[in-house]
């Protein structure tokens, strides 16, 4: 096809053909393409209609959920135990708060709830997925903050400890993806920029820019933690993009514009061995990379993956850590300097137990383990067993090297110092934090080790580091990784994890031997 134009000769395009867009994501061509997606995705995707069996019973909803009503009644909230109908589909939202919330659910306002919630009192957010809910027929929508008791502990504990199963029983979740906050809604006139219309062969034809080359954006929605779980525990997410809709179930990807999206591998059925590939080569660097508003949600804003994903491979969950791959998975490093939160989040020993990006290596489930496991405690802070934790602590059997270390002063933005042993071993040194050295008492007297801190501080010939050899790659130069720790200062005779360490093999060296080691 040529175009011509007045300022040049014919200009030769190649033109892609694509579907139209509408011009408006709450018109009638975008409801019905919605309805058209899940329709199919109901009739011919068995995956999506599987979902792991909830805590109450096959009917399953959550304790609240709002009712939203028709033309001629008002939303409100109310009791999952007060609802008759055999019909209990619901769509779940998946939004963006923003630093203001001026529409929640608490104590002083639930009963308001339950008897109506006025147009001219819901946030824009909410009347777009209320629209949504009502256009695709189905009754009930789940909304967090309208659902959960905002201002009462117990009951955000214990709905948030079901989010496993909020999000995976529902039958649609609308993520509005580009919605700064609830005021500013996702359904609304688009602009693509320049368009121009034309008659071809007695049709019209409608040019303009490709989304996904020249206006699409990730949208603020993704990159928050909370949502990380939400997308995957879902069975479909309809996102509602700032220029077109965006499909996404376990079997398809799909977008209003008609361009190939790749389709994300989380939702495929894995064997239990590349199961635990996928948590922590996945899931902990994709989800550590993400906002997070509370530091102290941390655990909490995993907690539903977290308990789906026990339930599918039935092993038993350590403060972001699985039992049965506890020594593989102890061998995490940050992908910068880590900070030091303001709160305790989690042991030493977890990845959580840092701010920032989390990595394993790629070679995640290669190398033979020499560490063996003693035992393990972790102190949950709420009923949650996958939320928030108050205390831990790892015993392990492996061999450890104790080695004076002095540091030249040099300390990069990733953490490796520049340091000399007393002891004839090469070992590349990654330390989790800016560290300082620290006198601790210890059953010998007093000692000088190494400890975290936010500032860093010249290590001198007296600091004492130890390095636990927990896995070796061979078979010709023998190779071991492990983590570097530092006495504890808060337990006497424990150790604390300081950082991450690769080099030769120790075990054969003076000085080192079998130690059972306990780690807070």
């Amino acid at each position: 096809m040529s175009l011509s134009s007045r300022f040049s000769g014919p200009v030769g395009l190649e033109i892609g053909s694509r579907p139209d867009v509408a011009e408006h994501s709450g018109s009638h061509h975008c409801i019905a393409r919605v309805r058209s997606w899940l329709e199919t995705c109901k009739r011919d995707h068995p995956e999506c209609s599987f979902v792991s069996p909830s805590p109450d019973s096959t009917s399953f909803l959550p304790k609240r959920i709002v009712d939203v009503g028709d033309g001629n009644s008002l939303p409100r909230l109310c009791s999952s135990s007060t609802i008759t109908t055999q019909n209990r589909s619901y769509i779940a939202l998946s939004h963006c708060w923003g630093s203001i919330q001026t529409y929640t659910t608490e104590k002083r306002t639930i009963g308001d709830r339950m008897r109506s919630m006025p147009w001219n009192e819901i946030p824009k957010t909410f009347m777009d997925a209320i629209f949504v809910a009502r256009s695709l027929g189905i009754r009930f929508l789940w909304i967090d903050s309208l659902c959960i008791i905002q201002d009462d502990m117990d009951d955000w504990t214990e709905e948030s400890s079901k989010m496993s199963y909020i999000y995976a029983q529902a039958t649609l979740t609308i993520a509005a993806a580009a919605a700064r906050d609830d005021t500013e809604g996702f359904i609304a006139q688009r602009n693509f920029g320049a368009t121009v219309s034309v008659l071809g062969r007695g049709h019209p034809l409608r040019f303009r820019q490709a989304i996904h080359d020249n206006l699409a954006s990730i949208g603020p929605l993704v990159q928050r933690a909370w949502v990380f779980q939400e997308r995957l525990l879902s069975r479909r997410v309809l996102f509602y993009e700032e220029h077109e809709m965006v499909w996404e179930c376990r079997r398809a990807k799909q977008c209003e514009c008609g361009s190939w999206l790749p389709h994300d591998t989380y939702r495929t059925d894995q064997k239990r061995r590349d199961a635990y590939a996928w948590w922590h080569l996945s899931v902990v660097p994709q989800y550590t990379r993400l906002q997070i508003t509370k530091t102290t949600d941390r655990f909490p804003a995993l907690s539903g993956l977290a308990t789906a994903f026990r339930h599918r491979i039935q092993d038993t969950y350590m403060a972001g850590l699985w039992l049965r791959h506890i020594i593989r998975g102890l061998l995490w490093r940050p992908v910068s300097t880590g900070t030091l939160p303001g709160v305790y989040l989690a042991p030493s020993w977890s990845w959580a137990s840092l701010n920032g990006p989390i990595n394993y290596e790629s070679r995640y489930l290669e190398g033979i383990e020499l560490a063996e496991f003693i035992g393990c405690q972790v102190d949950n802070a709420t009923v949650d067993s996958t939320g928030g934790v108050s205390y831990g602590e790892l015993s392990l059997r492996c061999p450890v090297l104790d080695i004076q270390c002095t540091s030249t002063g040099n300390y990069s933005s990733y953490g490796y110092i520049n340091a000399h042993t007393t002891r004839h071993v090469d070992a590349h040194i990654c330390l989790d934090t800016p560290s300082m050295p620290l006198d601790v008492l210890t059953a010998d007297g007093w000692k000088r080790t190494c400890v975290r801190s936010n500032t860093f501080v010249t290590l001198d010939s007296r600091c004492t580091l130890y390095l636990s050899a927990l896995k070796k790659f061979g078979p010709f130069r023998v190779m071991c990784k492990g983590i570097v720790l530092g006495l504890s200062s808060s337990r006497q005779g424990a150790f604390e994890r300081v950082g991450y360490w690769m080099g030769d093999d120790i075990r054969s060296l003076p000085g080192a031997c079998i130690r059972d080691i306990t780690i807070v």
